[in-house]
């Protein structure tokens, strides 16, 4: 994949605990623009760095801690920072909870479901 997805100087944030999964969304990340990207374990981590980061777009996964995770939310909302939900959950478990209609993407993903969700909250 060689598609320019995201401007030149886009930094991403991506905030998830599976070493794994941050290292395939990293690599998409560069592969399609980003310059810079910040990885972070934890909520608290990932508020940590917003003291002086400004991410254009971040990835957060769900699981990512508590109270901190409603923070981080807010924080990045402030911010008008776009960001993608990655999760374990489905859309129909989603339905009813504060994520609800938030874009989303259910692990395991693919690249063409991670940029169709930068796409989609890019151009939102």
């Amino acid at each position: 994949m060689t598609e320019t997805l995201l401007s030149p100087g886009t930094a991403v944030l991506i905030v998830d605990s599976e070493p794994i999964v941050a290292d395939s969304l990293e690599l998409l990340v560069r592969e399609l623009g980003a310059s810079t990207v910040q990885i972070s374990a934890s909520a608290s981590h990932a508020l940590s760095y917003l003291e002086s980061g400004r991410p254009s777009l971040a990835f957060i996964d769900l699981h990512v801690g508590s109270a901190a995770f409603d923070t981080l939310v807010a924080r990045l909302t402030e911010l008008s920072t776009k960001f993608v939900l990655v999760t374990t959950y489905s859309a129909n478990e989603l339905a009813g909870t504060p994520w609800e209609g938030m874009v989303a993407v259910e692990k395991p993903f693919t690249d063409m479901e991670i940029t169709a969700a930068i796409d989609k909250v890019m151009t939102a």
